[in-house]
């Protein structure tokens, strides 16, 4: 599977392909992501921590092709811990909104 897509960034239209690269049922999505400036890996693994409990992996790895993206990558690097802090803080809210979303279905049922 492939998409095109365009995602609006600092006022400027960022196009890429991503395409599915992995595929583990109920475990790993893996992409890769190429554009004229850049190419990405990017893994989701939910990993079993309990018998109620799982996590969510993600691991993303990307190299520029050019100086100016190459200067935006480290600029990334330097807010790294703040954008790790913002992540994980969304995706805490969604794994709340999923677990609100899965006992309403469980107990419906």
């Amino acid at each position: 599977m492939q998409w095109d897509i365009s995602v609006p960034v600092r006022c400027r239209t960022r196009r890429f392909r991503a395409e599915l690269n992995e595929h583990v049922p109920h475990r790993t999505l893996s992409y890769k992501s190429t554009s004229a400036r850049y190419q990405a890996a990017m893994s989701l693994s939910v990993i079993a921590d309990g018998e109620n409990t799982c996590r969510l992996e993600i691991q993303l790895i990307a190299k520029s092709r050019g100086f100016a993206t190459g200067l935006v990558f480290n600029t990334i690097r330097l807010a790294r811990r703040r954008i790790n802090k913002r992540l994980r803080a969304e995706m805490n809210v969604l794994a709340k909104r999923m677990t609100i979303e899965y006992r309403d279905r469980s107990e419906s049922n």
